[in-house]
């Protein structure tokens, strides 16, 4: 089979320095990359674009899609050359922020809104997750932050998308190599296969710091007026417009700085947490606010096993999007599945193709003492010659996927998850656009005059600043 790279459906394979020639991919959370030199010099002048569309094939396999997002120019010696950066459809995939909250939906349906509302050209026929996710929020993050973040509410499922912009998202158990290594086979190249255990990344003791959640009875507080003050600080942060006594008699309450002045007896600030009487209170007169409240959720939730096993590591996630205790049990579940034992990876090279980054593969090794599932975590190909390729192969062990994750901070932490955003925020959009305008203007002959001047009105009339009076 030959190796062949097409730019915008053009084949350039003879321009390219097929030493030069790297494929990066990740599994989930990075765009697959494709790097490579084309050469620029005698009668080869020929020089992509920003955006063009890159095809990398093996024979009749598609290795790699995408576009260009980098070309810099190079020098070797007296020969010049564009080095060629590209990205797979993830790029694109990312154009659009999503700020939008879904509940009691399956995530396959969540997926299916979200390809369909904030992205283009993209498909989900890959997506098989019936799943039920209770409630999930999305602050201003990319589409594959949504997903990724999805794939840490509900347990086992990985993602990707393919060549043919098609989104891939399933349990990762379904997801088996298509060969496994041995230490008789010829699925690797022997003497390259190396295993290390980490014991760093455990975490078995899990606390969930979420956003509020509604109290599910009322509490009331009570206040005793003093004859002076309107305002009157609340203790508790009411979801709803509380109910109000004073002295006996229900007030009517208003929302402060939204309802018109005089048109309520108090009013109401959900964000200050205060009450505004709109006259004085009688002196000692009693005051009663009662409602249901907001109150942050705190969940915790243990490995009991990996306790027992290697002690207590606790961890702390800070999200406010999780608002209910299914869903701080479902984030809860998904890191105690990915860090509650010991972590082992390891490397290897292999000339046979057929692995993805994600897949399920299966090391059974009796030199080892070794029989164990592994995900693979990265692929590094190159182009050993013009025609073969030869694949960098890193795993990861299959209960411990995801600790090499470059993105975990951006899409578990990300600053978004700390914004409280209201259900109907409204939002000033300003659009800049480029109009062009025309504009003439003609000015009349200067008219001379001389001397004398006189005070006018005259037709030889002075002007101030122009002539000398005597």
């Amino acid at each position: 089979m030959s190796l062949v790279i097409n730019i915008n459906a053009v084949n350039r394979t003879n321009q390219i320095d097929w030493t030069s020639v790297k494929k990066t991919e990740v599994a989930s959370k990075q765009s697959d990359t494709l790097n490579f030199l084309i050469k620029n010099y005698g009668t080869k002048t020929y020089r992509p674009a920003i955006n063009d569309v890159v095809q990398f094939m093996n024979g009749a396999t598609k290795v790699f899609e995408g576009i260009v997002t980098g070309n810099q120019e190079t020098v070797q010696g007296l020969a010049r050359y564009f080095s060629i950066t590209c990205k797979d459809y993830t790029h694109t995939l990312d154009r659009m922020l999503v700020s939008k909250t879904y509940q009691n939906m399956t995530a396959e349906a969540i997926i299916s809104d979200l390809i369909s509302t904030f992205t283009t050209g993209f498909t989900t026929t890959g997506v098989v997750a019936p799943t039920l996710v209770s409630q999930i929020s999305f602050n201003y993050i990319t589409v594959s932050q949504c997903l990724e973040k999805l794939t840490k509410i509900v347990k086992g499922y990985v993602w990707y998308v393919d060549y043919n912009k098609n989104i891939n998202f399933f349990v990762n158990v379904l997801n088996v190599s298509p060969f496994s290594l041995s230490d008789t086979g010829d699925n690797y190249i022997f003497g390259t296969l190396n295993i290390k255990s980490d014991v760093n990344q455990l975490r078995n003791d899990i606390y969930i710091r979420g956003g509020s959640i509604i109290s599910s009875t009322t509490r009331t507080e009570t206040f005793v007026a003093d004859g002076v003050n309107t305002v009157f600080a609340l203790g508790l942060k009411y979801n709803v417009v509380p109910t109000i006594i004073l002295n006996g008699v229900t007030q009517t309450v208003g929302l402060e700085n939204i309802s018109p002045a005089g048109s309520n007896q108090v009013y109401w600030d959900f964000n200050q947490k205060t009450i505004r009487f709109d006259t004085i209170p009688t002196n000692t007169h009693v005051i009663t606010v009662t409602g249901t409240y907001l109150y942050p959720l705190i969940f915790r939730k243990q490995n009991n096993l990996s306790v027992e096993t290697y002690g207590i590591f606790q961890h702390l996630i800070i999200d406010k999007t999780i608002i209910t205790i299914d869903g701080a049990s479902q984030r809860a579940d998904v890191e105690i599945a990915q860090y509650a034992t010991p972590t082992n990876s390891g490397s290897f090279k292999t000339n046979n193709a057929g692995l993805i980054a994600g897949q399920r593969l299966t090391i059974d090794s009796t030199i080892r003492s070794l029989s164990e599932d592994y995900l693979i975590q990265q692929i590094d190909t190159i182009a050993k010659t013009p025609t073969t390729l030869q694949y960098m192969v890193r795993i990861e062990s299959y209960s411990s996927f995801g600790i090499i994750d470059v993105l975990k901070q951006l899409l578990v932490t990300n600053a978004t998850e700390e914004l409280d955003i209201a259900q109907n925020e409204s939002i000033q959009r300003f659009v800049q656009f480029n109009e062009n305008t025309l504009m003439t203007d003609t000015l009349l002959a200067p008219t001379k005059k001389t001397g004398p001047y006189k005070w006018g009105p005259d037709a030889n009339q002075g002007v101030w600043g122009f002539s000398t009076w005597s």
